[in-house]
C-alpha cells in the first residue's frame, strides 16, 4: 500500500469515527433535550428560580364573647447545616441549655446527617420567642469571636431559624372535648377543629423570584403563583366562664362519685345555643399525644344511655297533647304494676303513692302512674311522639361523632316495651337529645337544632351569622305551660328533685335513674350490697317561667351508696345554677326575693386561663390582646441555596415537650401582596 492509499484509509476511518462521535453526541443530546427534558428543566428552574411562601394562619376559634379558645401563634423552626457542625455533641449540648431537646435521639440523627453530608436538618419545630432570643444572643457573641465571618462556631453560621406557626389552646383542658385538636400536619383531628376543617384551614400563597448568576434575586422578578387563602375564624356559642364553672363542678362530682363517665350540657332553650358542654374524662389538646382515644370523646353526643325517669316528662307531654289524659285524671298506684300476671314493675322503694294526677306522678317519679298513662296513650302514639321530640335521630349539631340513639319501631316491641319505654327503659339517648327535648317543653313547645357555632369571620373581617330557626312545634304552648307547672313541683320539699332547689328562683326539673328491667323486678336482699349499674341524671330549667338556661347532668354508673339522680345530679344542678345565674345576672323571682343567697362569681377570662393550668403557649401569647411577632434576623436564616434540591431535606423533629403534672397523671409585608394574617417564609 503506497502512502496515498494509507492517507485515504486514515481519512476514511477518521470520517467513520467522526460520524460515530456525531451519532453518540446526537443521541446524548436527544436523551437530554427530549427524553429527560422535564427532569433537566426542573433542575435548572431550581437553580434559576426560588419560591417564597406567603404563610396564612389557620382560623382562630373564639367563644361567644371573643375570647380565644384556639389560635395559631408564630414560632420558629430551628434547623442546621450538618456539614458545618464541627462538634455535634457540643452544639446539641449548648442548644439544650436554651430549649428542651431529646439529646440522645437528636444527637444520633445529627451525626448520621453529617456523615451522609446532608445540608439540612430540622432540629425543633416550635422554638418560642424567648428561647430564640437567648440562642440569638449566644450566636452573636460567637460571631464576634470568630477569626473570619465565614468561620463556623458551635452555633454561629451553622444553626438557622425559620418563621413558622403552631396551634395553641390557652385554656388547656377547658372545652377540650368540644374543640378537638390539630395534628402535626396542621389538619383538625377531633371536635370543632375536625368538623370545620374546610373553613378553618388555610392555604399558603406562593411567590416566585428569579436568581442571577451571582445567586442574588433579580430585581422586579417576583411572580405570584398562588394567593394565600382560607383561615376563616369561627365564634362558638360557648361562654368560657360558664364552661369553666361547669368543668370545675363536673370534675368535683367525677372525683367524688367515681362514675365511668359524666357529662353536663347547658343550653339556651330559646334558640338552641349551647353555652357549655363538658365531659369527663377529658384531656389537654396541647399535649394530645399523651392521651388515649377514649379521652377525646365528646360524651355529650357520643355516648348513649337509657334516660330513666326523665323520659316520664315526654310521656306525660305526649298524653296531654294527644288528649289521651287530662290534668284532672287520677291514677292509682299500689307500689307496683303487674303485667301479664307474671311481671311486676315497682316504684322506687316499692312505695305506694295512692291516687294521684299527672302532676304528682312527675313529682314523685311514679313508675306505675307513668305506665298507666302510656297504656292510655298507646304504642303507636308513644313511638310517634318520641320521634317528634327528636329521640332516635341525630340532633344535627355541628360536631363529629354524634350517635342517634335507639328508638325502635313498634313492630319490634315486646309486650313489656310500652311500659318500659314510658319510664325511660328500652330506649337509648345521648345527653344533648334530652337537653334539646326538655328545652322544647320549657320554651313553649318549639324544637330547635342545637347550635355550637354562632358566626364566622373571614380574614378581611367579614362577619356571617349562622341563622337559627326552630325545626318544628312538638306540643301546643298551653300544654307546654301546663307541664312546666307540673315540673315545678318536682323541686318542692317532698319532690324527688328537692335537692335541685335554688334559693330565690323557681326551677322546673326532673330526676332520672336508669336501671335494667331485670333489676327492677328482682327480690332484694336487705343485706346485699347494691351492685346494679345505674345512670343518674337531672334535667332542669331556671327560671322556670322564663328560662335562661336548661342544664342536663348525667353520671354514668356512680360508685358508692348514693347513685340516684336526686342524690348526686340534683345537688350539682343547684350548685351550678347558682353560679351561672349570678354570672348571667338573672334577677331572682320577686316572690322569692327573701330567700336569695348571695353568690359571687369572680371569674374573668384571664383568671380562668391562669387557673386552667400551666400555659403551653409561647411566652408572647399569654395575653389574648397581643400576639407579638419576633422576626428572625437575616443572618440567622439558612441560605436558600442550601435547599435547592428536595432530596437533601431531612427532618429529625426530636423534641421533648414540657408536660404539666396533671397531664403526666392522666419579614414585613409588601403592600398589595399580603394582609395582616400573612407572613413570609422561604421555601
Amino acid at each position: 500500500m503506497n502512502s496515498k492509499e494509507k492517507i485515504n484509509s486514515k481519512i476514511k476511518w477518521l470520517r467513520i469515527l467522526l460520524v460515530l462521535a456525531f451519532l453518540v453526541i446526537g443521541a446524548k443530546l436527544y436523551h437530554i433535550q427530549i427524553v429527560k427534558h422535564d427532569f433537566w428543566l426542573a433542575k435548572a428552574n431550581k437553580q434559576h428560580f426560588i419560591k417564597k411562601k406567603i404563610l396564612r394562619r389557620r382560623g382562630t376559634i373564639f367563644d361567644r364573647n371573643g375570647n380565644q379558645l384556639a389560635f395559631t401563634a408564630s414560632v420558629k423552626k430551628m434547623t442546621c447545616d450538618p456539614t458545618k457542625v464541627k462538634d455535634p455533641h457540643a452544639t446539641i449540648s449548648v442548644l439544650s441549655r436554651f430549649t428542651r431537646l431529646e439529646i440522645k435521639p437528636l444527637l444520633k440523627k445529627l451525626i448520621e446527617a453529617k456523615k451522609k453530608k446532608r445540608r439540612y436538618l430540622l432540629l425543633k419545630r416550635d422554638v418560642s420567642s424567648q428561647e430564640y432570643m437567648k440562642i440569638r444572643s449566644k450566636m452573636r457573641m460567637e460571631r464576634k469571636s470568630l477569626p473570619s465571618p465565614n468561620d463556623f462556631g458551635v452555633l454561629a453560621n451553622c444553626i438557622y431559624f425559620e418563621d413558622s406557626y403552631k396551634r395553641y389552646y390557652p385554656y388547656n383542658m377547658i372545652a377540650s372535648n368540644v374543640l378537638g385538636f390539630v395534628g402535626r400536619d396542621g389538619k383538625g383531628l377531633e371536635g370543632v377543629e375536625l368538623f370545620y376543617e374546610d373553613i378553618l384551614k388555610s392555604e399558603d400563597g406562593i411567590l416566585s423570584f428569579e436568581r442571577g448568576l451571582n445567586g442574588l434575586i433579580v430585581p422586579n422578578s417576583e411572580k405570584k403563583i398562588r394567593d394565600a387563602s382560607g383561615g376563616t375564624s369561627i365564634y362558638l356559642t360557648l361562654d368560657v366562664v360558664i364552661q369553666y364553672i361547669v368543668e370545675k363542678k363536673l370534675l368535683e362530682a367525677f372525683e367524688l362519685n367515681r362514675p365511668k363517665s359524666a357529662v353536663v350540657v347547658v343550653m339556651n332553650p330559646k334558640n338552641g345555643e349551647v353555652l357549655a358542654m363538658a365531659s369527663q374524662p377529658n384531656y389537654n389538646p396541647n399535649y394530645y399525644p399523651f392521651y388515649s382515644a377514649e379521652d377525646f370523646k365528646n360524651r355529650v353526643i357520643s355516648d348513649q344511655v337509657e334516660p330513666g325517669s326523665t323520659m316520664k316528662v315526654f310521656t306525660v307531654a305526649a298524653a296531654l297533647e294527644s288528649n289521651a289524659v287530662t290534668t284532672f285524671d287520677e291514677f292509682s298506684c299500689a307500689g307496683y304494676i303487674e303485667l301479664y300476671d307474671i311481671f311486676r314493675i315497682h316504684c322506687d322503694g316499692r312505695k305506694s303513692h295512692g291516687d294521684q294526677d299527672c302532676s304528682h306522678i312527675l313529682k314523685k317519679s311514679c313508675n306505675v302512674g307513668a305506665i298507666q298513662i302510656a297504656q292510655r296513650l298507646g304504642t303507636r302514639r308513644l313511638y310517634d311522639y318520641m320521634k317528634v321530640f327528636g329521640f332516635g335521630e341525630q340532633t344535627g349539631i355541628q360536631l363529629p361523632g354524634e350517635v342517634k340513639g335507639l328508638n325502635r319501631p313498634p313492630k319490634t316491641w315486646s309486650g313489656l316495651s310500652l311500659a318500659a319505654k314510658s319510664i325511660g327503659q328500652e330506649v337509648a339517648v345521648n345527653s344533648l337529645q334530652v337537653a334539646r327535648a326538655f328545652s322544647s317543653i320549657v320554651n313553649g313547645g318549639l324544637l330547635y337544632r342545637p347550635q355550637i357555632v354562632s358566626k364566622t369571620q373571614t380574614v378581611d373581617g367579614t362577619l356571617s351569622d349562622i341563622a337559627v330557626q326552630p325545626i318544628r312545634r312538638v306540643i301546643k304552648k298551653e300544654n307546654a305551660k301546663t307541664i312546666v307547672e307540673m315540673l315545678k313541683t318536682v323541686i318542692e320539699k317532698d319532690g324527688s328533685g328537692k335537692r335541685a332547689y335554688i334559693p330565690g328562683y323557681k326551677v322546673a326539673g326532673k330526676t332520672g335513674t336508669a336501671q335494667s328491667l331485670s333489676e327492677m323486678h328482682k327480690e332484694k336482699d336487705p343485706f346485699e350490697e347494691e351492685t346494679a349499674p345505674h345512670v343518674a341524671s337531672f334535667v332542669g330549667a331556671v327560671p322556670a317561667d322564663d328560662p335562661s338556661v336548661v342544664i342536663y347532668i348525667m353520671l354514668n354508673e356512680p360508685k358508692g351508696e348514693k347513685y340516684y339522680g336526686g342524690q348526686v345530679a340534683a345537688p350539682m344542678f343547684s350548685s351550678l345554677g347558682k353560679e351561672i345565674l349570678a354570672y348571667l345576672k338573672v334577677a331572682p323571682d320577686p316572690s322569692l326575693a327573701t330567700e336569695v343567697e348571695k353568690t359571687v362569681v369572680d371569674f374573668s377570662p384571664d383568671k380562668i386561663r391562669q387557673e386552667s393550668g400551666p400555659s403551653a403557649g409561647p411566652d408572647w401569647s399569654q395575653s389574648s390582646q397581643s400576639t407579638e411577632h419576633v422576626p428572625v434576623d437575616e443572618e440567622d436564616k439558612m441560605p436558600d441555596w442550601l435547599r435547592l434540591d428536595d432530596d437533601i431535606v431531612v427532618e429529625a423533629d426530636a423534641v421533648a415537650v414540657a408536660v404539666p403534672e396533671e397531664v403526666k397523671k392522666t419579614p414585613e409585608n409588601k403592600k398589595g401582596f399580603f394582609n395582616d394574617e400573612d407572613s413570609l417564609i422561604w421555601d
